[in-house]
């Protein structure tokens, strides 16, 4: 049996007099591309907040390589998880200088100077993700989908083992989606970049993941690889949604159609309103 290289037990987290998640298991391989899904309130900001620590556990275990998160320095756990969040401070920083910040968990101590090494790093994520032409930007002087770009680039130059990422295709046109999701599947499968993200476009969690766990009232619904979650029941049960699951023309993923987008042709949806599979 393969071990499991970020793994999950029985964690809860939550706010005081408010929303708590309930238990939660996950297990997943290095190299694993996963999604968090489910509706608004569902708790996965709760969720990542918990891992990432900004929230505190009440219960369970975060395990990293067989070891406890806790076990783990600030330095390190800066070298092993990078997250990228919905929403950025923008400071009076260039993009070159908030892409070279992803590289302060290797300076050396009292060091105040970037090494070659941390500029080559960093200048490697910059053409990556195409920002040479606004490397002497601003932050503030950039467009939505050019700031997330800047992000992953920054988080992508600590040279994680993790990457979290919240919300990473939010509000951005169907170029910057396909631009991101492209590059972080690229770093998932040539570097065994392990990626999980909050997503809430569903047809581009089951193009592009190889895990999901569908949240519901804070509890996980379903986990599995997108044809063993994303069915119509699923998606009904979680969303309170009708859609029509079928498979896509060309990579035979699941593809999810809201009841206004079906076939008006499809009597069985329109006559009982109910969500239908269409088959595989």
């Amino acid at each position: 049996m393969i071990k499991s290289y970020f793994e999950i037990s029985k964690m809860t987290c939550g706010y005081r007099n408010g929303f708590r998640l309930k238990p939660v298991d996950l297990s997943l391989q290095k190299g694993a591309f996963s999604g968090i899904i489910g509706r608004n309130g569902s708790g996965k900001s709760t969720f990542f907040k918990g891992i990432t620590g900004e929230l505190p556990l009440t219960d369970g275990t975060i395990k990293i390589n067989g070891k406890n998160l806790n076990s783990y320095s600030l330095k390190e756990r800066a070298r092993l998880i990078a997250t990228v969040p919905q929403f950025i401070q923008m400071g009076l920083l260039t993009v070159k200088e908030y892409v070279l910040m992803g590289r302060i968990p290797y300076l050396k101590k009292f060091s105040f100077s970037y090494s070659a090494e941390d500029i080559r790093i960093a200048a490697r994520f910059i053409n990556l993700l195409d920002l040479v032409y606004i490397k002497d930007k601003l932050l503030t002087e950039l467009s939505g989908g050019e700031l997330q770009m800047a992000s992953i680039a920054s988080a992508l130059s600590q040279q994680p083992h993790l990457l979290l990422l919240d919300e990473p295709t939010s509000h951005l046109d169907i170029s910057y989606q396909s631009r991101i999701m492209d590059i972080l599947r690229n770093l998932n499968n040539e570097e065994e970049l392990t990626v999980m993200m909050i997503i809430h476009d569903l047809n581009l969690a089951s193009e592009y993941c190889t895990h999901l766990t569908l949240l519901n009232n804070g509890s996980v619904l379903r986990q599995g690889c997108p044809e063993e979650v994303l069915t119509c029941e699923n998606i009904e049960s979680a969303y309170g949604a009708r859609v029509s699951v079928s498979s896509h023309p060309f990579t035979r993923k699941p593809l999810i159609l809201n009841f206004h987008q079906c076939n008006s042709g499809n009597m069985d949806v329109r006559r009982t309103g109910k969500c239908i599979n269409t088959g595989n």
